[in-house]
């Protein structure tokens, strides 16, 4: 039993059972869940299920992820003008993270489920002589 596959479906399965939960009978999930992986020597796989237990929780929530990413540190008003745009797109509530790109030129790029949005000085400059060269 391994693999992306094993991971969403042990997910699943103690997503399923924390449901509807009060916390003692949360923690003896867990408690069962840990001891469980702990017997069948699944314990690496613990990043991989948690990560699909996110993607379960922001699927059921509807909660995306965007990473956004600029060669400075934002001010917050930025990042709140990004959020509410993607928000405003998809119809979900973003939980946005911000990294640091020493890549960049300047400008930001935002990742958020499989789009990307390039608002990076480099890209405009590769925009811009691709049209001058036309």
């Amino acid at each position: 039993m391994k693999g992306k596959d094993t991971a969403k479906i042990l997910a699943k399965a103690v997503y399923t059972a924390l449901f509807g939960k009060d916390k003692k009978q949360s923690d003896f999930v867990v408690a069962n869940f840990l001891s469980y992986l702990r017997q069948h020597r699944l314990e690496k796989m613990i990043p991989k299920i948690l990560k699909e237990l996110e993607n379960i929780y922001f699927s059921e929530h509807q909660i995306i992820s965007a990473s956004i990413y600029s060669k400075e540190k934002l001010d917050e008003k930025q990042v709140k003008n990004i959020v509410k745009r993607i928000e405003e797109k998809t119809n979900k509530k973003v939980i946005s993270q911000e990294e640091i790109d020493e890549s960049l030129i300047g400008g930001a790029v935002v990742k958020y489920g499989n789009m990307v949005i390039d608002l990076s000085i480099k890209s405009q400059l590769n925009k811009l002589a691709k049209q001058l060269s036309n």
